[in-house]
C-alpha cells in the first residue's frame, strides 16, 4: 500500500507536468511565427519527463517484487504480460 501511494503520487505529478508541456507544444505549433528551437527544447523536456516516468515504473516494479513471495511474483508478472498483450491489440 505505501509503495503504491508513493508511486501513484509521483506519476500524477509527472503526468501533470507532461500535460502542461503538451499544452505548451500546441500553443507553440499554433503560433504565426513558429520557433523550431523552442519546439525542440520543449520536445526534449517532454522526452525527459517520459524517461522519468519509465524509471519510476521500473523502480516500482522492483520495489513491489521485493515484498512478494515467489507465487505472487509469478502472478504479478503474468498480469503485466497480459496487460502488455492487451495494449498491443489496440
Amino acid at each position: 500500500e505505501p509503495l503504491a501511494r508513493k508511486f501513484h503520487s509521483r506519476l500524477e505529478k509527472l503526468g501533470a507536468s507532461m500535460e502542461g508541456k503538451k499544452e505548451s507544444l500546441v500553443d507553440l505549433l499554433g503560433q504565426k511565427d513558429i520557433d523550431p528551437a523552442k519546439i525542440e527544447d520543449l520536445r526534449r523536456e517532454m522526452a525527459g519527463i517520459q524517461d522519468e516516468i519509465q524509471k519510476e515504473v521500473i523502480e516500482h516494479i522492483l520495489e513491489t517484487r521485493k515484498v512478494l513471495d515467489v507465487g505472487q511474483q509469478q502472478q504479478f508478472f503474468n498480469l503485466m504480460r497480459q496487460s502488455i498483450l492487451k495494449s498491443r491489440e489496440w
